[in-house]
């Protein structure tokens, strides 16, 4: 039993003993002779050599020399080889390179050993970079050591193509080029052997040019480029979205910070809860109509000064600006203010649910998720303006600011319709106030130990 066991524990070691020595020896060959991708970092000494040392690689590369190649005995390998001859001279010297290098490296040798009129020969060392592949084996080999990436095999009409690639490399895989360009060479191929010629071929393969030109039903902007259009209902939309992400946060610190801070119950005193929300939403709309009357004045003075410049001359501003009718630009606008005064409203009532000054994050991040449905839809609508849900949702308040002024640049909404939405939007913003004022009066000294959303959806299930 004791014999077993030493057996067994001996042919343990054996065999781990072996596994070590099999991944020892595998590690120090690819570290001294396996290619890598990237340049190794020098020491701060001695990188102030790192110029002087592309000085002597750019006379090697400029003086005269001869590449001389020649085959091993056993055929596989061609061995690679330059050859720098001085003048009149008998004298010769051989510089071999270190590992990962080659004899470009021993430039700076070369040069030394040439002024002091020596012959110079410097050979690259099997599996580096002069020593070319010449056969399926070779390469195979040379695959295998990481000398190479990958190896490419064509036959003669380009009916078989086989690329046999290293799954180790941290180089990306070309396979996605490799077909695009050898598909090109194999349709060149074909073009040559029915006697087309490569201009012919050319011509041919050629990508059609496709001038647009759209029919805007609607007559709601003289953009005849749907283009130009997407692009201008895209940065009203993105806009009018980080100017309501503004207004949502300065809203929930403004009020959501009184309560939670238990501030309020002293300014309360003195003024009636109605008259108090009236002021602050008056103050916040005074704030909106300062902010875009200073954005205004910029802009113009901006585009007064600027209008000759070699700049807008180069985006051609000026024609731009010129087809964008004022009627959509006003629309726009004015959907956008309704549903900025609808999102506040929206975050005050939350707002004043609020019982902690850290649950007002929490009251303001829910309505800004709010705003995200039609921040998404909006993009929707670039490629699909007439889809019915697109339609409906771009008469409805809270959604209405970023979905039709994109059906009315798409041209497939008029600017009736956009008026509908405006009117729809301004009920809806009018009762909003009205229901977030009746909520901040009922719920201002009210503290709970529940969260906003949390407190809603048990009013909400109770009442269901």
């Amino acid at each position: 039993m004791q014999q077993a066991m030493k057996r067994r524990l001996l042919a343990s070691v054996a065999a781990g003993t072996l596994g070590l020595s099999y991944l020892t020896a595998e590690y120090l060959f690819n570290f001294a002779f396996k290619r890598v991708d990237y340049v190794p970092e020098t020491s701060a000494d001695k990188q102030k050599y790192a110029a002087e040392y592309w000085r002597y690689v750019d006379w090697f590369k400029k003086i005269e020399k001869e590449h001389w190649t020649w085959s091993t005995d056993d055929g596989d390998d061609q061995m690679s080889a330059y050859f720098i001859p001085a003048d009149d001279s008998a004298k010769a010297v051989i510089i071999s390179h270190g590992y990962k290098g080659n004899g470009e490296t021993m430039a700076n040798y070369a040069k030394m050993f040439h002024e002091l009129g020596f012959n110079v020969l410097l050979p690259d060392d099997r599996g580096h970079v002069k020593s070319r592949i010449t056969n399926a084996k070779q390469a195979n080999n040379y695959l295998t050591d990481g000398v190479i990436d990958g190896i490419l095999t064509i036959n003669d009409d380009f009916s078989k193509v086989r690329y046999k690639h290293d799954a180790s490399s941290k180089r990306s895989n070309p396979l996605t080029s490799l077909t695009t360009n050898i598909t090109a060479l194999r349709s060149q191929f074909y073009a040559s052997k029915l006697g087309l010629t490569p201009t012919e071929w050319a011509n041919i393969t050629k990508q059609a040019t496709i001038h647009e030109e759209t029919v805007n039903r609607q007559s709601t902007l003289n953009i005849n480029n749907s283009q130009l259009a997407q692009s201008l209902s895209e940065a009203i939309v993105i806009v009018a979205f980080f100017f309501l992400i503004s207004y949502i946060s300065i809203v929930g610190a403004e009020l959501g910070t009184e309560k939670g801070n238990h501030l309020i119950e002293g300014l309360l005193a003195a003024i009636p809860a109605k008259k108090h929300y009236t002021g602050k939403m008056l103050g916040i709309c005074f704030l909106i109509a300062f902010q875009l009357v200073l954005y205004a004045v910029f802009g113009l003075v901006g585009f007064l000064l600027l209008r000759h410049s070699t700049f807008v001359k180069f985006l051609h501003l000026n024609d731009y600006l010129a087809k964008i009718d004022p009627q959509y630009l006003w629309i726009s606008l004015i959907l956008a203010l309704l549903s900025l005064f609808l999102y506040i409203s929206l975050t005050a009532c939350l707002v004043s649910l609020v019982s902690r000054a850290e649950d007002i994050g929490q009251a303001t991040s829910g309505v800004t998720s709010i705003l995200l449905i039609p921040y998404f839809i909006s993009f929707l609508t670039q490629s699909n303006p007439n889809l019915l849900v697109v339609k409906i949702l771009s008469y409805l308040p809270f959604m209405s600011q970023d979905i039709m002024p994109v059906r009315m640049a798409q041209g497939v909404a008029s600017y009736s319709a956009g008026y509908v939405a405006v009117a729809i939007s301004l009920l809806s913003a009018v009762l909003m106030y009205l229901f977030a004022q009746r909520t901040y009066v009922n719920n201002i000294f009210t503290y709970r130990s529940e969260t906003p959303l949390k407190y809603l959806t048990n009013k909400l299930l109770r009442r269901n």
